[in-house]
């Protein structure tokens, strides 16, 4: 059976992480609280006894100094209390950490489907306050929908002897997985198909999908491994790999450019060859300390004698516009992986960020989803968690406020990371990848160069 352990600060110490609610409640909503304290809950699925259990509690879960806990829910006053913990299959990265820090205290291991799950509760004191504020609380400033479950409860609701309840967000899959085969007999059915399953595929690469699927070549080699039409699982995939994301289509189309000014016009075809893979090839010709650029994770120059560093960058705009923490983070975490997988892998020594906003003090007429001020804080902290709290270091970061800036924001994130210039005497820049065993027919057709932090590679390497 699960057991839970619930930890918060002394009553008499500031909850900071209570404060900031309050502040942003008041700031963002004009929501009065009095008073939020938070509560650290601690769900353990595993066959614990009740003095394993009660030793995790004292040496690994709880400061004596600062905090109290329990193995019942603790009794802390409130108007309303708002729990929030991950759904079933989210990574719980603390959660991780915790079963590592059982197993070394009690010098056991976790047997199959045990684990720690984490989640937060917290407490809200105000006058007036409604169920619909706290739902507004909950959803938009604690919770991030796609990866966390909230629930709110009012004293009416609250048993305090249960508490929440146990809350195990286990994987359970009742489903047999199997991959379907999707008819594609004409362009308007595989426009539909993208419609209904959210492929988002360039209408221009529909004919081309097709004609692919239906050259005989292709048809005749997919036979010898029994497949007929394209599977979900390929369109997917094609789906993916086509994204203006991953393939960056918009940069390698055809421009129609006329100077308002001097009436010049002029055709571009691909913005990506002419203005960014052009003058990179030609720098790395002139500039001997450019190792590698344009085909791996990161751009690669020269250090030292001994030594290469690894640089790459992105933008998250558009998914910081639209959910500022969520956006932010999987835009630090997704740069931090890019020197690590560059050549034959580099070591982490910083990242750096620059936001560009709308002035915080804006009280103008709001169409954006998120006022400037609030789109910021949740950028920071989508940062701070992905970046600080990984353990490298951000020494460097700017922030530009501009009336410009109100319809979407900017936000630059970048890694740096180091590698020796030589691994057991090859170059370390270098690298091979097993090709997988598809018919060749197949790998030519769907080999697409990965181009995401091309700009930023190409940044690096032109700077003096």
């Amino acid at each position: 059976m699960p057991q839970r352990i619930e930890i918060t600060l002394k009553e008499q110490l500031l909850d900071a992480e209570g404060q900031s609610l309050r502040l942003k409640a008041k700031n963002y909503f004009d929501i009065d609280l009095h008073q939020v304290r938070t509560i650290h809950i601690v769900t353990i699925d595993a066959d614990l006894t009740p003095g394993q259990v009660e030793r995790v509690r004292t040496e690994i879960f709880t400061n004596p100094v600062t905090q109290v806990s329990s193995l019942q829910p603790l009794e802390v006053d409130f108007d309303w209390i708002i729990w929030v913990g991950f759904r079933p299959g989210v990574r719980d990265n603390p959660g991780a950490t915790a079963v590592e820090a059982v197993e070394d205290l009690l010098r056991l291991q976790l047997k199959p489907g045990e684990a720690v799950y984490t989640s937060k509760r917290y407490c809200l004191k105000g006058n007036g306050v409604t169920r619909q504020d706290a739902e507004k609380i909950a959803g938009e400033l604690l919770a991030n929908d796609i990866i966390q479950q909230w629930a709110v409860f009012d004293k009416s609701q609250w048993d305090p002897a249960a508490g929440i309840g146990f809350i195990v967000p286990k994987v359970m899959l009742d489903h047999q997985p199997e991959v379907a085969t999707l008819s594609i007999d004409s362009d308007e059915t595989l426009a539909r198909l993208s419609d209904e399953r959210s492929l988002s595929l360039n209408p221009k690469d529909i004919p081309t999908i097709r004609s692919y699927f239906l050259n005989p070549d292709v048809q005749r080699q997919r036979r010898q491994v029994s497949l007929s039409d394209p599977t979900d699982v390929e369109l997917e995939y094609i789906s993916q790999a086509r994204s203006d994301h991953c393939n960056h289509n918009t940069f390698g189309g055809r421009f129609h450019y006329r100077d308002l000014g001097s009436g010049q016009e002029e055709t571009i075809n691909s913005l990506f060859k002419t203005y960014i893979e052009g003058p990179t090839l030609d720098l790395k010709a002139k500039k001997p300390w450019v190792i590698s650029v344009l085909w791996d994770n990161a751009g690669v120059g020269r250090f030292d004698a001994r030594h290469h560093y690894v640089i790459t960058g992105e933008t998250h705009n558009s998914p910081s516009n639209m959910e500022a923490y969520g956006g932010a983070i999987t835009g630090i975490v997704g740069i931090y992986r890019d020197p690590m997988g560059t050549g034959k892998g580099a070591k982490l020594i910083m990242g750096s960020y620059g936001y560009c906003v709308g002035p915080r003090d804006y009280d103008g007429v709001l169409k954006p989803r998120l006022h400037p001020k609030r789109l910021l804080d949740g950028v920071i902290e989508g940062v701070r968690d992905g970046g600080n709290k990984s353990g490298i270091p951000t020494p460097f970061g700017q922030v530009m406020f501009h009336p410009g800036y109100l319809g979407k924001c900017l936000v630059f994130v970048t890694a740096l990371g180091i590698m020796p210039a030589e691994i057991n005497g090859e170059p370390s820049d270098q690298k091979t990848i097993p090709n997988t065993r598809l018919p060749a027919t197949f790998r030519s057709a769907t080999r697409t160069p990965r181009r995401r932090c091309t700009i930023f590679c190409w940044k690096s390497v032109t700077k003096g």
